[in-house]
């Protein structure tokens, strides 16, 4: 099975290549591992100026910022060979030795496994906030938030965004279009989408650290996200604001989806990778 791996970015180049460097050096085979570097226009294009040797990686520039999750529709339509296709953040160093080998193993033994990501919850409440979570994050990440740890693979009834790899023929399910949210939330509905389909959603055990949990944010992402939400919501929010006013539009949207209209919530989900409703 090979993977692309798109990562979004606006500006960020300095975190991007502590990033790749992780990411590089502890795959396991880079002959069936393709990295997309996915300029949202950024002020400076983004340019491979030292290609690493033996590694697969292009840059694909948008000239306007299509946030985080449509990029996942471009590298559908683009890599139409991808048997395994995912997303993930560019503030995220992947420690786990041949993650990619143990990623492929878990989605050719189980042929209804659609998504999986390095980090999840096994439990929804009813305002659509996640609970118990699993996944194996760095020792300081796990004193602010700690998660169960993962062995092999978990069921998950929500993931994170950090890293998504999706079995190609799923992806359909996910109903993207134009103008999605940025970010936010859709690493949410779509696990629920995709189990609505027939396909399962899990948490692989893999070694990482989000950054971003260590307050490394840039300022040029932020603004461009900023510029995005104004655009298209008729407002001028201040940028500390922009990113609240996203997640609460992104959280409304999942509760009335699966907790309005399919009363889905709040729930659990079982070893069996089954969604049990929750009082």
């Amino acid at each position: 099975m090979n993977i692309v791996l798109g990562i979004p970015v606006v500006g960020g180049k300095e975190v991007l290549a502590i990033t790749l460097a992780h990411l590089i050096s502890n795959t396991a085979d880079l002959t069936r591992v393709k990295f997309v570097i996915i300029d949202n226009n950024s002020n400076e294009p983004f340019r491979m100026e030292q290609k690493p040797k033996g590694v697969d990686i292009v840059v694909m520039r948008n000239n306007k910022n299509v946030g985080y999750f449509y990029a996942l529709q471009q590298l559908y339509d683009k890599y139409k060979d991808a048997h395994l296709i995912g997303l993930m953040h560019f503030d995220l160093a992947v420690y786990e030795k041949g993650w990619d080998n143990k990623i492929r193993l878990h989605f050719k033994m189980d042929k209804k496994l659609g998504l999986v990501s390095a980090f999840g919850w096994q439990g929804v409440t009813e305002m659509g906030q996640d609970i118990l979570p699993v996944g194996n994050s760095d020792v300081e990440s796990q004193k602010i938030y700690p998660s169960k740890h993962v062995k092999d693979i978990a069921p998950a009834a929500t993931v994170d965004s950090i890293l998504m790899v999706f079995r190609r023929q799923a992806i359909p399910a996910l109903r993207m279009y134009k103008n999605m949210l940025p970010k936010h939330f859709y690493d949410k509905i779509w696990p629920f989408r995709l189990r609505e389909a027939g396909w399962r959603t899990g948490v692989v055990g893999l070694s990482f650290q989000h950054f971003s949990n260590n307050r490394v944010k840039d300022i040029e992402q932020a603004e461009a996200f900023r510029k995005w939400f104004c655009e298209r919501w008729d407002t001028n929010a201040p940028i500390e604001l922009v990113d609240d006013l996203a997640y609460f539009e992104g959280r409304v949207r999942f509760v009335h989806e699966f907790g309005e209209l399919r009363g889905i919530l709040p729930c659990k989900i079982n070893k069996n990778y089954q969604i049990i409703k929750t009082k």
